[in-house]
């Protein structure tokens, strides 16, 4: 039984370990999914800063002129890095969520192996102690006659 105390002392190891990795990849889903929404806000608030002003009205100077076209070119750049940032963290909540897909099975299957190897063990008691009171009777039987 030894044998089958440590088998089951190693599945239940393994199940702590397949919990943490579970843990690990929902927090990373949920920071990639964190930073996709960030990007996606950063995005869209560059984007309405430049429609601001692109609507200011015209200036005076040429210098003046050439300082907004140039912020807001720079802001209408920022917009288009921060939602190609976006997409790529879209893609990696994607991979993550994958990831959590998998060490959820993993888990899955070994606490199904835990159960299995319970039910296996538990069985073996139930027919040794069967045995065990079949040889009893038939030992009291011989003992009668």
């Amino acid at each position: 039984m030894t044998a089958d105390r440590r088998r089951i002392a190693f599945l239940k190891r393994l199940a702590r370990v397949r919990a943490i990795e579970r843990r690990q990849a929902a927090w990373q889903l949920a920071e990639a999914r964190s930073t996709q929404a960030r990007m996606f806000d950063l995005a869209a608030r560059s984007r309405d800063l430049a429609a601001d002003y692109a609507g200011l009205r015209p200036t005076a100077d040429a210098q003046s002129l050439l300082t907004r076209h140039s912020f807001r070119a720079q802001l209408t750049s920022m917009a288009g890095e921060a939602a190609q940032m976006g997409d790529a963290a879209e893609r990696g909540a994607q991979q993550a969520g994958v990831a959590l897909a998998r060490a959820e099975h993993r888990a899955d299957t070994v606490n199904e192996r835990i159960a299995s190897e319970q039910r296996r063990v538990a069985l073996r008691r139930v027919a040794r102690a069967q045995l065990d009171a079949s040889g009893l009777a038939r030992r009291l039987q011989n003992q009668g006659e």
